[in-house]
């Protein structure tokens, strides 16, 4: 289950730094450098997941799933909000948590 190994995968990415109590005191904030990429709201049920993504496709996310928002707090054109609801498919979520560190890695 996605929840379980979220933070592994993000952490099996090269050059991956975490911060914990970002935003929140529940939260884990994930850096391609000093580029911020994910957030995963650790204690919220579903799990709660923010990306920072290509804006063209957080847009089709947001308007295709009502399981993806937009993310508080962080710029809107880029970041969404996923509830781990099952709407999104596990693979889903890994390909986009893939996405989003790629994002960052080429915003260097």
């Amino acid at each position: 289950m996605i929840d379980k190994e979220t933070e592994k995968i993000l952490l099996n990415f090269a050059n991956v730094t975490t911060r914990e109590s970002w935003p929140t005191e529940d939260s884990r904030a994930f850096y391609m450098g000093e580029n911020l990429f994910a957030i995963i709201h650790e204690k919220s049920s579903p799990l709660k997941i923010d990306l920072k993504i290509d804006a063209n496709l957080a847009k089709l996310l947001r308007e295709k799933y009502e399981s993806v928002a937009f993310a508080t707090r962080l710029d809107k054109r880029f970041w969404v909000e996923i509830l781990a609801t099952g709407q999104l498919s596990d693979d889903d979520i890994r390909d986009l948590l893939r996405h989003a560190y790629e994002f960052a890695k080429h915003s260097l």
